[in-house]
């Protein structure tokens, strides 16, 4: 595989910076941007109002009525738009059903699911607008109603610019997972190891899905409340164990007794509460306590994991300072989002995924940072390893890789060595100087390298020998491949270099019944490379080959 270079590296590095940069400003005018709307829907530019019920009316505990005043909504606007979270919606006026919200009956889901409502008013009302709500039985659906008034196409133009920026930071976290799992494969491949920053990858890409898919604009354009609600908890099942797995490896530390536990109870989870969902015996909002049960596991064993960390770097006299700020921040995010389901009465998640996204990007930056330490040690050792193994003139493999390969083979059957001596180089380098000489060396190498690069490994011995040794099946004789060296040899002479090139070649076959080791084998080569070599010299005729 093609080696990163160090300068590719810096600027994917800072590449990674600006995208984290660029997260954090969105996130941060989102919310402002959100708080800013909330309280500025009045502005007269805007000609969007909240609209206050005139009259609220708790009925049989789970229903609630709205009443709002005929002469105010004809006076501000023609629709009504509210968001609800799992309600069922009824509106009259003049004792005329005007709009309804009801749960859809489908084996994936009986719920409303969350609903931008729209209830659109005539302009010959003659009494109030009754607005009548009643709640799924769940705990976290009390939340506070935040009724709008005004034109419809300037509520949708509103609105839409209120949560742009919420829809925006959903994607990206999304594109951030990707370009983490993929960034992180490939360093995988290069490092031959892994730091788990895949699955943090994969968990960023779940909960960006999730965000897009409760997002507001999602809400109010795709009205399949079901196929929402359907895939938001499909999703939600689908994080702890990947969870798990980033932080086992994150912290280098693999509690079997809790892999086992979320393992187990998160294929469990998966596969049951399908079955229950679309058997009709259990909804998945019911059975979602069982998954926050294994992310409050994985939070528990994040927290021992945390306290050992600490106490090792204690231990060693090592800051603790940003261990602890690390883990904590972990804790916070994924508890914020339990605590939000169940007891707080927010419409967005986009708090709690903000501060995931926050801790995620400083681990991110850390991991990458200890990623760029480690590609930079492997290089390191790579030239170390080069320097060892490879000749520094010609790029071949020097003796100490040959004779390290013949120590360490033992299949010896079809192993063929051809060996090479040049012919004149100590007249090259008395004559012409020790210049000329390598560039004859390294003119040879290349024609020896380039013949035989595909089908073996060449080697330079000595000064002026060389060696090949092929261990795959040859699509031709070995004999066709020193004429093509012979031929190559005969092109460069015809540049008219300073000396003439003559590359003596032998080669030999292991042959059990003569050769008891492969180094009999390299003495018949080295034996025929001779012959051809006192041929050349005394330009006695052409060259040996079998």
């Amino acid at each position: 595989m093609k080696k990163i270079s160090n300068r590719t590296r810096k600027i994917f590095y800072w590449i990674e910076v600006i995208i984290v940069s660029i997260i954090f400003f969105l996130m941060i005018a989102s919310n402002f941007l959100k708080y800013n709307q909330e309280f500025n829907l009045n502005d007269e530019k805007q000609k969007i109002e909240v609209i206050k019920p005139k009259k609220v009316v708790k009925m049989d505990g789970l229903k609630t009525l709205y009443v709002f005043d005929r002469d105010e909504i004809l006076k501000k606007g023609k629709m009504i738009s509210f968001f609800t979270n799992r309600l069922e919606v009824d509106a009259y006026v003049d004792g005329e059903k005007i709009y309804s919200c009801h749960k859809v009956n489908s084996k994936y889901g009986e719920t409303t699911g969350n609903v931008w409502n729209q209830v659109i008013i005539r302009n010959d009302i003659m009494n109030d607008v009754y607005i009548y709500t009643k709640y799924e039985t769940r705990i976290n659906n009390i939340k506070n109603i935040h009724f709008l008034i005004g034109d419809k196409s300037l509520t949708i133009k509103t609105l839409l610019e209120k949560y742009f920026l919420e829809l925006m930071v959903s994607i990206i976290v999304i594109i951030i997972g990707l370009y983490i799992c993929a960034n992180f494969a490939f360093a995988t491949v290069e490092l031959d190891q892994s730091d788990g920053a895949m699955y943090c990858g994969i968990v960023l890409v779940l909960l960006g899905i999730w965000a897009v898919n409760e997002s507001h604009i999602v809400t109010m354009f795709y009205r399949n409340s079901v196929a929402r609600y359907f895939t938001s908890y499909l999703i939600i099942m689908l994080i702890p164990y990947p969870l798990l797995i980033f932080f086992s490896k994150y912290y280098n530390r693999h509690n079997k007794v809790v892999h086992f536990v979320v393992g187990i109870g998160y294929i469990l989870n998966i596969i049951f509460s399908l079955l229950f969902q679309l058997a009709g015996i259990f909804e998945l909002h019911q059975s979602v306590i069982v998954t926050h049960m294994l992310c409050l596991i994985v939070i528990v064993d994040l927290m021992y994991t945390g306290i050992i960390t600490i106490k090792q770097n204690m231990r060693h006299q090592r800051h603790s300072i940003g261990a602890v700020v690390e883990i904590i921040g972990l804790f916070l995010s994924i508890i914020s989002i339990i605590i939000i389901y169940y007891f707080v009465r927010f419409d967005t998640y986009m708090y709690a995924i903000t501060m995931i996204i926050i801790v995620s990007s400083i681990i991110w930056g850390k991991l990458a940072g200890n990623r760029s330490k480690l590609l930079d040690e492997k290089q390191r050792l790579e030239y170390y390893y080069n320097l060892a193994e490879k000749d520094v003139l010609t790029g071949l493999k020097n003796r100490n890789s040959y004779e390290r390969w013949m120590r360490e083979r033992q299949r010896k059957i079809n192993v063929a060595i051809i060996t090479y001596d040049l012919n004149d180089l100590k007249k090259t380098n008395d004559v012409f100087g020790h210049l000329e000489g390598d560039t004859y060396i390294i003119e040879a190498a290349k024609i020896i390298d380039k013949v035989f690069n595909e089908v073996g490994e060449s080697y330079r011995i000595g000064g002026d020998e060389f060696c090949t040794i092929i261990t795959n099946k040859l699509d031709m004789p070995i004999s066709k491949y020193i004429n093509t060296i012979k031929l190559l040899q005969e092109m460069y002479n015809r540049t008219e270099p300073a000396i003439i090139m003559n590359i003596a070649i032998g080669y030999a076959i292991f042959d059990k019944n003569i050769d008891n080791s492969l180094e009999d084998t390299r003495d018949r080569a080295d034996a025929m490379m001779y012959k051809n070599k006192r041929r050349l010299k005394n330009k006695n005729g052409p060259l040996e080959v079998e």
